[in-house]
């Protein structure tokens, strides 16, 4: 069966029960969920595009979806876990009560929520939340407004909203929106510099409690000290072409346990240009900045083999423009391009463009973005890599430290840092080495950040019908007057009308797209509340209403009596 047959079937059966519990509008809301449902059910299918996407941008619906892990600032979807009607016939003003996960362990805050890209404000008492994080006991609000919400089901360890809309067809044409969330994340990453579990952005930090909760990597394995140092550098102030200043390095991501880890490390590593390094079984870290100069020099009496390698980049490895994208918060959180950095001396030199894309999924700043591609461009550019045999004194290339090369019979001098180490075959070690300087590191961005703008769409799916006008009809024979009205932009497929007189009912009717002027009759006098409503696929439009007045026949100006023996006229 394919997506969209099986899709089509569990709307109908959505309806069919709907129908069966509540009526009419028990069917609509009972389709409206089904196709909520399924719709999430496929960003699941392992087999959809969809899961290419970073687990932040899906919401969906599963008892094996992998558990979420949230660190710095980020916007969300969740797992939703349980949805249940308020008890009782079906009506206009009923509640729905979801539940959505947001991750395992706790989190610092929920900002705010978006409804189908409206922030949950303006749906005003028709929806409420609450965040609940790491509970210990069964939430009372759900236990007492959901029949079947159990005692045991309390969410320890996990951090998850408990949202609940108010069924209104004006606030929810389109049935259940989808949802998003801005959190804060995790508030228990470790700091090494002050001993502490806080909320924080930082990359080298959020890196460290990866290695530590994720990764397995125990305490007396992690060289805490490179980490401080990291995360000092992560915190430094940067000025920015537009005259702000931001932190050099912060990365905010969601983590999936299904994730490759090496995987994550890569990504959280190129939000920082840094990289994770272990040496002797123990683990070690290096934010993208200079660690100069070298403290150690390798001489010609220390090599015991053939050097291999280039100092000279490949032409692969020649590139002087960088492109790609990075998660712009004020573009709804989208992933948008970064202004490329180019340098304008080499696109000359090298003949034209040569290009490479580099994308920053972990990334929310452009002008970092940007000193992080400006970094990989220069590394690229430096030079390429050299494998030198050594004897014992090799043992002193750890990796990441830097070093000077002095060779002059192979005319190689120049500062290198060491970026593997590994046992000789037969004595020694051989260390591999890539040329490196502070320049590679340098802050200055290409050219501010000025988006294009997000293109904001309306939102509530179909528009309501405008220019609604009654005029009555003079004779009123046989009918009382005409209500027309002008017809939305969008895919209408009919109209609902209603007639109502305080407040309730006393006309319905349903005609096709093609129509758009309605005879009215049958009313008594008096004033009445008109409203059309357009309606489309799986959504139907909010009310456009106009007030009238029916008036009956006129009264009679005068009265005479006709009197003969058989009657009275």
């Amino acid at each position: 069966m394919s997506g969209g047959v099986k899709k089509i079937a569990q709307v109908a059966v959505g309806a069919v029960i709907g129908f069966v519990q509540g009526g009419p509008v028990g069917a609509a809301i009972g389709a409206g969920m089904a196709f909520y449902m399924a719709e999430q059910q496929e960003k699941l299918n392992t087999k959809s595009p969809m899961r290419d996407n970073e687990p932040s941008a899906q919401t969906v619906r599963s008892s094996k979806a992998p558990a979420r892990f949230i660190l710095g600032r980020v916007s969300t979807g969740g797992v939703l876990v349980w949805a249940q009607e308020q008890a009782g016939d079906q009506t206009d003003g009923e509640w729905l009560h979801l539940v959505y996960v947001l991750c395992e362990g706790p989190v610092d805050a929920l900002e705010n929520i978006y409804l189908g890209e409206e922030e949950i404000a303006t749906y005003g008492e028709h929806a409420t939340y609450e965040l609940v994080v790491n509970p210990t006991q069964v939430n009372a609000f759900l236990k007492a407004n959901c029949p079947d919400w159990k005692d045991e089901q309390i969410g320890r360890g996990l951090s998850f909203v408990r949202l609940s809309l108010k069924y209104s067809a004006e606030k929810f044409p389109s049935g259940i929106p989808d949802a998003r969330f801005i959190v804060r994340g995790r508030n228990d990453i470790y700091d090494p510099r002050s001993g502490t579990a806080v909320y924080t952005e930082n990359t080298a930090l959020h890196i460290l409690w990866y290695l530590r909760n994720r990764c397995g990597v125990p305490d007396d394995e992690i060289v805490f000290e490179t980490f401080a140092s990291g995360a000092n550098i992560c915190d430094e102030s940067v000025a920015n072409p537009d005259n702000t200043t931001s932190p050099r390095y912060r990365s905010s991501c969601v983590i999936g346990a299904d994730e490759q880890r090496t995987n994550v490390l890569q990504k959280l590593e190129a939000a920082c240009g840094g990289r994770t390094i272990r040496v002797g079984g123990r683990w070690m870290f290096q934010a993208g900045a200079y660690y100069g100069p070298y403290d150690f020099e390798i001489t010609e009496d220390m090599v015991v083999g053939t050097i291999t390698g280039s100092t000279e980049p490949t032409n692969d490895a020649a590139i002087n423009t960088v492109r790609g994208t990075f998660i712009d918060t004020s573009q709804s959180w989208t992933e948008t391009d970064y202004p490329e950095v180019s340098i304008a001396e080499w696109v000359i030199e090298d003949g034209g463009e040569a290009a490479e894309t580099l994308s920053f999924s972990y990334v929310t700043d452009a002008y970092q973005a940007q000193r992080l591609a400006n970094i990989e461009l220069r590394r690229r550019r430096a030079g390429g890599t050299i494998s030198i045999p050594m004897n014992f004194l090799g043992y002193n290339c750890r990796p990441g430290r830097a070093v000077r090369v002095n060779l002059p019979s192979l005319n190689i001098l120049g500062e290198f840092i060491v970026t593997n180490w590994s046992m000789g075959a037969d004595q020694g070690c051989t260390a591999q080495l890539q040329q490196y300087d502070a320049a590679q590191f340098d802050d200055a961005v290409g050219q501010p950040y000025n988006p294009i703008g997000f293109i904001n769409l309306p939102t509530g799916g179909l528009g309501s019908p405008t220019n609604l006008a009654w005029v009555p009809d003079e004779t009123a024979e046989v009918t009382q007057g005409v209500l027309s009205w002008t017809q939305p932009a969008g895919i209408v497929t009919g109209y609902a009308v209603t007639i109502r007189q305080g407040g309730a009912a006393v006309q319905a009717q349903q005609v096709p797209e093609t129509t758009l002027q309605l005879p009215i009759a049958g009313l008594p006098s008096g004033n009445y509340t008109m409203s059309v409503v357009a309606l489309g696929p799986l959504t139907r439009s909010g009310e456009a209403s106009i007030t009238v007045n029916i008036d009956g026949p006129p009264i009679p100006e005068a009265c005479t009596v006709q009197s003969t023996i058989d009657t009275i006229t």
